[in-house]
């Protein structure tokens, strides 16, 4: 007897001849960082530490020509880290270092640092020339610091509060803190050296020491009782 189908010559579906996707591109050497424009290079720095901790808080640091720092990088911990760095062509220097120390954001308290680190359009300072002999000497601040008691808030509040106000006591130092007092004049000068005046630029000239002094005296009055027995 035949068989009842007669089996075919040929599979179904033939195989493809090739992968439907191809692989992707080989890795490439470096990461893709990119430098600015033609004139930079980008150089690798690959740093090491045998004790596997990192470098401690050193630095490797990269300075131009005229020692201005680019690069300040380390290795904070493990036993080897990379850094790429974009240059010029050009001469640096390349140092291991300690960190900068970051800038302090206290307030300097020395005058005359204070003192001259300030400074209002239109007004001159006297530095040291001592304290001004006036008919009005109002205080707007004494003993503050520089961010309460500043200059432009002492001649802001004198020319506003009085009209006649012609120079201000505007001085800092470490021991006082800053202090504010406003002036209709400037007859002589007393405290040569211990404050500084200021005053619309080309309206004063420093006058001479005064000739007087202050004194003060004290007087005290005791009154004891005593009792003897007898």
């Amino acid at each position: 007897t035949l068989p009842t189908t007669v089996p075919t010559t040929l599979p179904t579906t033939l195989p493809t001849t090739v992968p439907t996707t191809l692989p992707t591109m080989l890795p490439t050497a470096y990461p893709s960082h990119a430098c600015n424009g033609d004139s930079q290079h980008l150089y690798k720095l690959i740093m090491h530490d045998s004790a596997g901790d990192g470098w401690n808080g050193l630095c490797a640091v990269v300075t131009d020509g005229d020692g201005v720092g680019l690069y300040n990088v380390t290795l904070d911990d493990g036993f080897s880290g990379v850094e790429y760095m974009c240059l010029e062509d050009g001469a640096y220097t390349f140092t291991i270092a300690s960190p900068t120390p970051a800038p302090t954001t206290a307030e300097p308290t020395a005058e005359p640092t204070i003192t001259a680190s300030q400074s209002y359009e239109g007004w001159e300072p006297f530095y040291d020339a001592g304290w001004c002999h006036s008919d009005l000497d109002e205080e707007i601040c004494d003993g503050g610091s520089w961010s309460t008691c500043s200059l432009s808030h002492c001649i802001d509040s004198c020319t506003s509060a009085y009209g006649e106000t012609t120079n201000v006591e505007y001085h800092c130092d470490s021991d006082h803190g800053c202090w504010c007092y406003c002036q209709s004049s400037c007859d002589c000068m007393e405290a040569v050296g211990d404050s500084s005046t200021w005053a619309p630029t080309g309206t004063l000239t420093i006058p001479e020491s005064c000739p007087f002094s202050y004194s003060y005296s004290y007087s005290y009055n005791y009154n004891y009782n005593y009792a003897t027995g007898g």
